[in-house]
């Protein structure tokens, strides 16, 4: 009976509440490790501000609530992990796979969120920018995060002027 309320707990602490992602405190704790012929994509949502403002936080919280769900949904294999990174912004590491098969991922999440029509938060789809690190050699997952983080700011930049600009590739 302890030991079960022990992996209850010690559950709950690596994941986030709200999503069920698992959570920053539990990424910090694998970011030391070094991974290769992986990629790590670092999702922010693009329309979270607008749905907080418009519709308010409990709404904002359904349009974060949702996207992790099809986030999880997408990526549930055994060497994929979800983290809620903070706010609206996941970052997911995918191990020993190729690159190819993580852009169809997000192609493939790219179709799901346009089809996520919502009247109540007065948006016709789910909008997000996605970096995407794709490492041969050897790396900390903790440079990776910050690689493919940097080229979702660029892709967000891009998003400015082409709205088809879903993810970008860190070089």
């Amino acid at each position: 009976m302890i030991e079960e309320k022990f992996n209850k707990i010690e559950s709950n602490y690596n994941l986030d509440s709200l999503t069920q992602c698992y959570n920053r405190n539990f990424l910090e704790e694998v970011e030391a490790s070094e991974f290769s012929n992986g990629c790590v994509l670092y999702f922010d949502l693009d329309e979270l501000k607008q749905i907080n403002d418009s519709f308010g936080h409990r709404n904002g919280d359904i349009y974060i609530s949702f996207f992790a769900k099809l986030l999880l949904k997408l990526f549930n294999n055994s060497n994929e992990q979800v983290f809620r990174y903070g706010g609206d912004e996941f970052v997911v590491i995918v191990h020993d796979t190729l690159l190819r098969n993580c852009l169809l991922k997000v192609e493939r999440l790219v179709r799901l969120t346009s089809k996520a029509k919502n009247i109540n938060f007065g948006v016709t789809s789910i909008c997000f920018s996605c970096g995407v690190y794709f490492s041969k050699p050897s790396i900390s997952i903790k440079k990776a995060v910050g690689l493919a983080d940097r080229a979702m700011y660029e892709c967000k930049n891009e998003r400015k002027t082409n709205d088809k600009c879903y993810y970008k590739i860190a070089q």
